[in-house]
């Protein structure tokens, strides 16, 4: 039976009880269409998936005119704009300042500071979820820095920050010159060039000279030096006063979208440029963070006694340890409540108060542009207060950091982790270099990482040790009043191992795990046998000085089990104290031994 088209094999949809009856049914096709047609078709529509927007790469450049003294306003003016890449002019950094201090903590830094005087300096900020290296350049004639990103396999972006310091300047165009010509050379296809270059006199709108432009040879030299290099210069409105300063030119004009001109942290104006580019940008993945001070302890306690009433001395070492780290493992998913990591957007000193102030001066900044003096005037002084105000609210926000409870007398944890984060280099490990190649994949760089540390390490003798039967070491013997004393010095704060138990999970249970974890010390000490997890170790490689590309300048830091470390406290304190009780060490020993140190050696 075929009706407009849909067929339909016998009456059975039609819910005729007899054939022969269906002469006095309403067979019309009006009537079949609203009472007896399925409700799904044999051709399903297919329906076409919605395709993730590609968010285009966001290059921020901004004169910053000293970042140690505006780091409130400098992370605020990250976090507001969310770029990919930062240029930044003027940074007035030195050798002494850590990249850490900058509190660019997403973000990758390749930079440039001036030794012999101060001002000036550049430095390109790279979001840590694209690759990226550094690309060395010969000419010392000229504030630059260059960084090489790596959005695809097949596609690659290098930019250049500059900084021109004045208008007078000779030097900079002509090096400039020289390094682009390098770049192309060595196939640097897609060029982008940022920052300061001092050339006041250019009506970049319709790429005239003004009337008052000076050193209009220096001017015409710079012009000159983008059209030969196919270089289209994408700011056109003013960056401090009626000047258009800081630039951002490129040689992929056609993929630029759209560039802005905002306000920034300093007497200039910052500029937004959008590029359209697919990148593949690497997601952190949201980790779970366990809440120890709602935990319930009493309960856990409880749980892991009545999971390890009675363990079975058949077991072998293995078996016993993954009995006990089982029963932890259950015990904290029941009673310790956990969250899952977010990252904050807002910053924690900015309040509403003050995020009005600035709005309001974001509005008065875009009004002054179309004239106006006492609007200008009005813009320049909430600017100055919206700086003294950030500036005030950043401080205070590190002061509250020394407490907890608002006492003097102790320093909270929080300002510690603060400080030893300031003092170092946390910006993670960014392109490796092997050979001629560069590796940018995670599990490519563990690679490389992990044979480089190999290359380092000395090979154990296989000699045997001296054997002597005087005064013969007694068998170590493992006591549960010495494991529950180890366990309650624990720091609870250190960082987990391999079997992912926090020491502060230790710590509270010291008096209920003390004695399977002596049964299991005792059975691996008379068995000569580890468990496997204490085989393993998280390695974080440790930048230490030099090029960062370069996996010679990285070090090792080992994290293994805590069990393990607790453990092998008791062993060498056994081993020590037969030595010392025997004199098997010798006087001129100072290393590693108690009431013993560097200053004993040197005075004896």
């Amino acid at each position: 039976m075929l009706v407009q088209g849909k067929t339909y094999e016998n009456y059975s949809c039609l819910n005729i009880t007899n054939v022969d009856d269906a002469d006095n049914y309403d067979l019309s096709i009006d009537s079949l269409e609203s009472n007896v047609l399925p409700k799904h078709e044999s051709s399903p529509k297919i329906t076409k998936k919605r395709r993730n927007k590609v968010r285009p790469l966001k290059i921020l450049n901004v004169n910053c005119q000293s970042i140690p003294s505006k780091v409130g306003a400098w992370r605020l003016l990250l976090s507001k704009h969310e770029p990919d890449v930062v240029v930044a002019t003027e940074t007035w950094l030195n050798s002494t300042i850590y990249d850490a201090e900058l509190e660019a903590d997403d973000f990758v830094i390749y930079r440039r500071d001036r030794e012999r005087s101060t001002g000036g300096g550049v430095l390109i900020a790279v979001h840590n979820s694209i690759n990226s290296t550094e690309i060395k350049t010969d000419c010392e004639n000229a504030e630059t820095v260059w960084a090489k990103l790596i959005l695809t396999s097949q596609q690659n972006i290098t930019i250049g920050a500059c900084y021109r310091p004045n208008v007078a300047d000779k030097t900079t165009t002509p090096t400039l010159k020289k390094i682009i010509e390098t770049m192309l050379d060595k196939q640097h296809r897609n060029i982008i060039l940022a920052g300061d270059f001092n050339y006041p006199g250019w009506n970049w709108s319709d790429m005239t000279l003004k009337p008052s432009c000076q050193h209009i040879n220096l001017h015409e030299d710079f012009r000159t030096f983008l059209n030969e290099n196919g270089f289209v210069q994408e700011v056109k409105e003013p960056t401090r006063d009626a000047n258009t300063l800081d630039l951002i030119a490129t040689n992929i004009h056609e993929r630029v979208i759209k560039t802005e001109v905002l306000p920034g942290i300093s007497d200039h104006s910052c500029v937004l440029t959008e590029i359209s580019m697919r990148i593949n940008r690497r997601k952190q993945a949201p980790h779970k963070i366990w809440l120890y001070k709602r935990a319930d302890w009493q309960g856990l306690s409880d749980h892991i006694q009545s999971e390890l009433k009675e363990i079975d001395n058949n077991l072998t070492v293995e078996d016993t340890w993954k009995m006990i780290k089982t029963s932890i493992e259950k015990g904290i998913v029941k009673y310790i409540p956990s969250k899952i990591s977010k990252k904050r957007k807002s910053l924690p000193y900015i309040s509403a108060d003050l995020e009005r102030e600035m709005n309001t001066r974001d509005r008065l900044e875009s009004k002054s542009k179309k004239g106006g003096s006492k609007i200008e005037q009005r813009y320049k002084q909430l600017k100055r207060e919206c700086q003294r105000q950030l500036r005030h609210e950043h401080y205070r926000y590190v002061e509250n950091l020394l407490t907890d409870d608002g006492s003097q007398d102790h320093v909270s944890k929080k300002f510690w982790s603060y400080l030893k984060h300031k003092r170092g280099d946390t910006c993670g490990i960014g392109t490796l270099r092997e050979g001629n190649h560069l590796v940018t994949e995670p599990t490519e760089k563990a690679e490389v990482l992990n044979k480089q540390f190999q290359s380092v390490f000395s090979t154990p003798t296989e000699e045997p040790l001296p054997y002597t039967d005087e005064s013969d070491m007694p068998s170590i013997t493992v006591a549960a009043k010495g494991v529950r004393a180890q366990l309650q010095r624990l720091n609870p704060y250190k960082a987990v191992g391999p079997d992912n138990i926090s020491p502060r999970v230790l710590k509270e249970l010291a008096n209920v795990l003390s004695q399977p974890l002596a049964a299991l010390f005792q059975k691996s000490l008379d068995n000569a046998i580890v468990p496997e997890d204490w085989k393993r170790a998280r390695v974080t490689p440790l930048y230490k000085k030099g090029d960062k590309y370069l996996p010679s300048n990285y070090r090792p830091i080992s994290l293994t089990c805590v069990t393990c470390k607790v453990m092998e406290h008791i062993v060498t304190s056994q081993m020590t104290r037969h030595l010392e009780e025997n004199k098997r060490l010798c006087k001129h020993q100072h290393g590693f031994r108690k009431y013993r140190s560097c200053e004993t050696r040197l005075i004896t």
